[in-house]
């Protein structure tokens, strides 16, 4: 009897090669994402990095997993799929938004030619805690945000994928779910979308991406890890020779001895005769 073959994991369309191949390859599956996101339609448009994604090489340089396109009005869209909350998105979108800004040439053109920047972050986790299914952001006046349209062109959309939000579309609702389980529906977006990501998983050349990438990261965690037990057993050395230091200057042991034994600083043994004190 023949060993039955072991099941190939499988990536969900959160994983950052699955996303940036799924939409970066297929402009018209990016326009429909972005139109569920805005709830409207847009112009058509193209993945202006579909190339960087097509010759991604994990191994030879830096690569940032987004997917990036513009809109037949010169719109610049910005798609990121974020699954771990890093404390620090609100930075890193004004930093993707002056890519976008900078990627711009002018030529002596007047400003008003300056294209939209769209930013668009679609996260497994609520980064406010607010439980809102979307957060929309653009520059307003502090006194007068009711009455200036400032119109800079400026747009950030900040996606909840575990909102429980019955005020946004059945479409985003659906997109949402699908981010957040891995179940498509039956129909629609999401079914086209799990189409596209079988077939990423399907790839050899992709799954050897995608499985390079889980080595470099567990290979990162682990001496995060490692960093941190040392980094804990040098914390608890310091704590256990305080006490000892402690006990030595109860019996009237003078501070520089305590300290060659101890070897904790100077300062630190003559703050903890004050404090015995």
């Amino acid at each position: 009897m023949s060993k039955s073959k072991k099941k190939k994991k499988q990536y969900p369309f959160t994983n950052d090669i699955v996303f940036c191949v799924t939409l970066g390859e297929h402009p018209e599956m990016t326009k429909k994402v972005i139109e569920t996101i805005l709830g409207k339609r847009i112009p058509d448009l193209t993945v202006a990095n579909a190339q960087q994604i097509k010759n991604l090489d994990l191994e030879d340089k830096f690569v940032r997993f987004d997917v990036y396109a513009i809109d037949d009005d010169g719109t610049r869209y910005d798609i990121e799929m974020q699954t771990s909350d890093n404390h620090n998105l609100a930075k890193r979108i004004r930093y993707y938004h002056a890519v976008n800004t900078l990627g711009t040439r002018l030529l002596g053109q007047d400003y008003m030619k300056l294209p939209n920047s769209l930013v668009i972050f679609i996260c497994s986790f609520d980064p406010f805690r607010k439980g809102d299914a979307i957060y929309k952001f653009s520059t307003t006046s502090e006194k007068y945000h009711d009455e200036l349209d400032y119109n800079d062109g400026v747009i950030t959309y900040i996606l909840n994928a575990t909102a429980d939000d019955q005020s946004i579309s059945p479409e985003l609702q659906e997109f949402l779910n699908y981010v957040r389980t891995g179940i498509p529906a039956e129909d629609g977006l999401t079914a086209k979308l799990q189409e596209l990501v079988k077939m990423v998983n399907d790839s050899e050349r992709w799954r050897n991406h995608m499985s390079t990438l889980e080595e470099i990261r567990l290979d990162a965690e682990n001496k995060g890890m490692k960093k941190g037990l040392t980094l804990g057993a040098e914390i608890g050395k310091q704590e256990n020779n305080k006490k000892i230091a402690l006990r030595m200057l109860k019996h009237g042991m003078d501070v520089n001895t305590i300290q060659t034994i101890t070897e904790l600083p100077l300062e630190e043994v003559e703050k903890l005769k004050k404090q015995q004190n």
